[in-house]
């Protein structure tokens, strides 16, 4: 592996990282989101919905909703390279607000633009087993 892979492969577990932080944080990460997701984003939330970016139920307009968990962690990111994109996979541990603690396990795939990279695919499932 090359030291750009390395580079490339460090910087991609820190910001699946910090989307865990940021969504926790709501309407505060609009912006953070709004650069980061493609405007074709398919998001599939852990309830089977099938939502985009923007729109009414989009991931964007969720963000400014109240949010059903007190803390969110994140923790198991593993991450793929092939060429110029990323698959991430990783688990999201979130409290919701009655105290009740879900593992959710979260399939992301990024795509390369420039020094950037862009959320293309985001698939969320309750992990039942955990």
């Amino acid at each position: 592996m090359v030291s750009e892979d390395i580079e490339r492969m460090k910087h991609l577990t820190e910001l699946n990282d910090k989307i865990g932080k940021m969504e926790q944080q709501g309407r505060d990460a609009v912006r953070f989101f709004d650069a980061l997701l493609s405007d074709q984003l398919i998001f599939r939330r852990a309830n089977g919905k099938v939502v985009g970016k923007a729109g009414p139920g989009g991931f964007l307009d969720g963000l400014t909703e109240p949010n059903p968990f007190t803390s969110r962690d994140v923790e198991d990111i593993a991450v793929k390279l092939v060429e110029d994109r990323a698959l991430v996979t990783l688990i999201v541990i979130a409290t919701h607000s009655d105290g009740s603690v879900h593992r959710y396990r979260n399939i992301r795939l990024f795509s390369r633009s420039g020094d950037n990279w862009i959320l293309e695919l985001w698939y969320n499932y309750d992990i039942t087993s955990l």
